[in-house]
């Protein structure tokens, strides 16, 4: 990571006004763990090229991890305006929700998310969390339980519907998961 980062370094300093480059150098940061220089590789690209949707995405993400929850849901929100089927756009855009505490609206933002890349257990699980939260426990259930069809050893998801199991007060059911 460390040889590729200065690679994408060099291209910038060459060609600054390579948007590709800009962001690849901050997603490269942001694998580094050094979120402030992400976020300022970040924010040149999608200055460049404001309709890069995907660099929206990794803004996001860069801010969101520094605790700019607001700045990084703004990102993500545009994001998903500029190519609405981004599946990392709508999961994001829901975990900023239920950070809020509007579970509905993160719902509807992992329904999204599944809806454009039905393969991802990850927006499967941030569903059922949020269905979860709004007590809808046989909607969160069925949610994980599609992920354990999946993938029948996924700790998460044991653990998800365990959780899910006690609120229902099945009790035997929760010790076995």
């Amino acid at each position: 990571t460390a040889e590729a980062l200065t690679l994408y370094q060099k291209i910038c300093e060459t060609d600054p006004a390579d948007a590709e480059s800009w962001y690849m150098t901050g997603m490269l940061y942001g694998r580094l763990e050094r979120c402030a220089e992400a976020v300022a590789a970040l924010r040149k690209a999608v200055a460049l090229q404001p309709k890069f949707a995907q660099g929206h995405v990794g803004l996001g993400q860069s801010l969101e991890l520094q605790g700019h929850f607001a700045e990084a849901e703004n990102h993500y929100a545009r994001a998903a305006e500029l190519k609405p089927e981004l599946a990392d756009a709508h999961d994001a855009l829901g975990r900023m929700c239920q950070l809020r505490g509007d579970m509905h609206a993160a719902a509807a933002h992992h329904r999204q998310a599944i809806a454009r890349q039905p393969e991802r257990p990850a927006a499967y699980l941030l569903l059922a969390r949020a269905l979860h939260q709004t007590g809808d426990l046989e909607g969160a259930a069925e949610n994980i339980e599609h992920v354990l069809r999946r993938d029948p050893d996924h700790a998460e998801a044991w653990h998800g519907l365990a959780g899910v199991r006690l609120g229902q007060g099945r009790y035997e059911d929760a010790l076995n998961c």
